[in-house]
């Protein structure tokens, strides 16, 4: 078989192709997966953020401790903080999205009653 030389336009197949594919294909595994529950996926998020808050401090903390260095001077005493606060709003925010699936579930069930 031979191929021939393209005589007009470019390829729209490239890298920027295989980004949005990618995309698309975490789009689809978040939806079919945590449509239903979000606290699912927003759970690990915030454990992953809450953790590396608490990991930071207990450095911070066992340094005080051990060498007695300072944790107020320390920029890391700030990224603990941030991220503590950053994982605590992710878990709250998956709550709130599971009370709103949760309500939109209830609403759909149809409530049957039978007369005598």
């Amino acid at each position: 078989m031979k191929h021939h030389a393209r005589r007009f336009g470019r390829s729209k197949f490239g890298l920027e192709r295989y980004f949005r594919g990618f995309f698309d294909l975490l789009t689809v595994v978040f939806i079919t997966n945590y449509l239903t529950r979000p606290i699912h996926f927003l759970g690990g998020i915030s454990t992953v953020f809450f953790g590396s808050g608490v990991a930071i401090f207990c450095y911070l903390f066992f340094g005080r401790w051990i060498h007695g260095q300072s944790i107020g001077t320390s920029p890391l005493f700030s990224i603990s903080i941030f991220l503590l606060g950053t994982g605590i709003q992710i878990f709250t925010i998956g709550l709130v999205a599971e009370l709103i699936v949760h309500n939109r579930e209830r609403d759909n069930i149809q409530n049957y009653s039978i007369r005598k």
